[in-house]
């Protein structure tokens, strides 16, 4: 049998062809971008590991390099005639060890503690009698939203923590501190969440009992005390004005959850809240690190440098705002390099608190 003869294509399907090939050569391109972009992100992931493995260097490198004690008070309210229910304690060592604790004051007499115990009398009697500040109790001890009263009967309980009387509670704190102080030789951060509230009330605690007081080394160096919380709304630049305080509250609950270490739940045991204010400290101090550039090298720029660096310093910022809510650092740099400099820093604060 005769082979038929071939028959040349016509312009037509030749231009059917040519767009065929042109789509596969298009699919085959896309196809190895996107290849391409895979390799790229599992890059920058891999990147991003290294850079928390350099921020988990640095967060040991505060835990074993600076000492900071840390107490956090629980109180019968805020009057004259109140007075200490518990005071918690934590501090680091040079071996990366943590050493935590709580003191009590026996606020109650056994016949008190006798009449409690039958339900003669309640904790609202011992407050009205001692002249105590009732709305400490109401709304803190007993807040129907969060009972604290089987907290408040656990830290009075008698045991080797309860101190008699406010000079051995004094002299037994005074003690604490010095051993701490000697660990680090001197070179100690003294900080609390509220230095208005718990540093005053330790303050006149140690002087009216005639040991130094908080501003000095038990040698009787000067030294510094840190509100954590200030320091860190300083450090972001948010005023009282435009800080939504419930917003930031919860922010303040789960700080740096990505990263290792102890973390300790804010519960009113004053000694769990030390070890929490202790660790959200550590951290702070990384994030301080991570961060070379200040405002202050933006302001006193020259007009030709202002415009480079005012956009490093927000950047960094952001950078800031994003390692905070526990966004790995390679992230949030590629993060701020996108960032608008027209955006107002009002602006900026804002999106920090969308939690």
């Amino acid at each position: 049998m005769k082979r038929k003869a071939e028959k040349e294509p016509s312009l037509r399907e030749e231009t059917f062809y040519h767009i065929v090939h042109y789509v596969l050569v298009l699919k085959l391109k896309k196809m190895k971008k996107k290849k391409e972009k895979k390799k790229r992100k599992k890059k920058e992931i891999m990147s991003d590991a290294v850079s928390l493995l350099d921020v988990e260097d640095l967060l040991r490198e505060v835990q074993t390099t600076s000492g900071k004690f840390i107490f956090d008070i629980e109180g019968t309210g805020k009057l004259l005639k109140d007075n200490f229910v518990a005071i918690g304690f934590a501090y680091n060592r040079k071996d990366g060890t943590v050493v935590k604790g709580y003191l009590t004051l026996n606020l109650l007499s056994d016949e008190e503690r006798e009449h409690l115990k039958k339900g003669w009398i309640s904790f609202y009697d011992i407050w009205y009698r001692n002249q105590w500040e009732i709305r400490c109790y109401t709304e803190f001890w007993n807040n129907s939203k969060r009972p604290l009263l089987p907290k408040l009967e656990m830290l009075l309980e008698k045991n080797e923590n309860l101190c008699e009387t406010r000079f051995e509670l004094a002299a037994r704190f005074n003690c604490i501190l010095r051993e701490a102080e000697e660990h680090w030789e001197g070179n100690l951060q003294i900080v609390t969440n509220t230095t208005a509230y718990d540093t005053c009330w330790v303050h006149s605690l140690l002087t009216e009992n005639h040991f130094q007081p908080l501003d000095t080394t038990r040698s009787g160096k000067h030294t510094w005390s840190y509100d954590s919380d200030s320091a860190l709304i300083g450090a972001l630049g948010i005023t009282p004005q435009k800080t939504n305080w419930r917003k930031f509250g919860l922010f303040l609950q789960k700080p740096f959850q990505r990263l290792p270490g102890e973390q300790v739940e804010h519960d009113h045991h004053p000694m769990n809240d030390a070890r929490h204010i202790l660790d959200r400290w550590e951290r702070f101090e990384v994030f301080q690190a991570m961060v070379p550039t200040s405002l202050l090298d933006v302001l006193v720029a020259s007009p030709e440098e202002y415009p480079m660096l005012m956009q490093r310093h927000i950047t960094e910022y952001v950078r800031r705002i994003h390692f905070l809510r526990g966004i790995t650092p390679t992230t949030c740099v590629l993060v701020g390099t996108d960032i608008d400099t027209s955006k107002p820093s009002s602006s900026l604060t804002d999106d920090f608190f969308q939690i």
